[in-house]
Formats: C-alpha cells, structure tokens, sequence
C-alpha cells in the first residue's frame, strides 16, 4: 500500500499550490465547488482513486478542521464528500483539477497521450466550466495536471482506474456535445 500512497502523494505535490487560474477561482463562484456537498445520496460525491480513501483517512485522522465522509458509487467507486471545509493540503485528486479531468488516449504509433478536458459534470456548476466561457486555465495548471496524471500512471492499480475514468467521462462528454451542440 506503500507504494500507492507514495504515487498520491506525489502528484498531490505536483498540484499542491495550484488552481485552474492564476488567482483565486473561488471567488468567480464563491467557492462552490468547495460548498458543503454532504448528502444522503452516497453515490454522489468527489470520485476517489485506488488508495486514495486510506490515505486521506490517514492524513486527516488528527485534523480537526477537515470532515469528510465517506462513501461508494453504485459501481462500487470510493466516493469522498467534502462537508464544507478541509486544509488545501488534504483535497483529494479530483479536487484538485476540477473542474477538469485527464482524457487518456493512444495516439497512431501507440504512445499514451493526455489531454486535459473540462469534466461535462462541471458545465452546470462551474464558471470555467461553462459553455462559452472566456476564461481560459493557466498553462502551468495544465501542464502540472498532466504531470500528476503521468506520476499517477505509474501505479497500474491508480492507472487502470484513470482510463476508466477517462472513458466514462469522455463518453459523457461525447453524448453532451450531440444532444446540446457543445
């Protein structure tokens, strides 16, 4: 499990002081994103990786201002609810890019390649996120989110489970740009 925690914890460094643009996003939707998500509905909830609920478990266990609970995804996906605070330090992956996600592909010579993707779940919620939106992700939040995702592909566990992710939300991504023209 060492190891694991290992990969997590460095793609949490790559990202530690990072957000989406370069000041406070935050403040564009009063932080949002980082509102009480806390409900009864365990299937909602910020998707966890492979290892991810053990750790965090373990890094929060003595701090006092963070709360999260706990939960599964119908597919069985460790789920993390934020109930409205938590130390930046201990944000779990998927907060720390959203409102973005890592597509994972192979290009024509077989050669993995990501491209960093708005998540189609954040359109509704998120200002960067939304369609026509003028606001544009600093190239070192890309290139950082990237650097994580290829530090975390490192892990074939945390790998497999990336690509899933990948899959399911371009697909998502896919059927949103049909049905609405976006």
């Amino acid at each position: 499990m060492l190891k694991h925690f290992e990969a997590l914890l460095r793609a949490y460094t790559i990202l530690e002081d990072l957000t989406p643009l370069k000041y406070d996003c935050g403040t564009l939707c009063d932080s949002l994103c980082c509102k009480n998500n806390s409900t009864e509905d365990e299937t909602l909830g910020m998707w966890l990786l492979p290892y991810e609920k053990e750790l965090l478990s373990a890094l929060v266990s003595e701090d006092k201002q963070t709360d999260f609970r706990f939960g599964k995804a119908e597919d069985g996906t460790q789920t993390v609810f934020c109930r409205g605070r938590c130390k930046r330090q201990f944000r779990p992956f998927a907060c720390r890019i959203y409102p973005f996600y890592a597509d994972i592909m192979k290009d024509i010579t077989g050669r993995t390649k990501i491209k960093v993707k708005i998540d189609p779940r954040a359109r509704l919620t998120c200002p960067i996120a939304m369609q026509n939106s003028y606001l544009r992700p600093s190239i070192d939040f890309i290139a950082s989110v990237k650097s994580a995702v290829r530090e975390l592909m490192n892990d074939q566990e945390i790998k497999k489970d990336l690509i899933a992710i990948s899959e399911f939300l371009s697909e998502i991504g896919e059927m949103q740009s049909k049905l609405l023209g976006i």
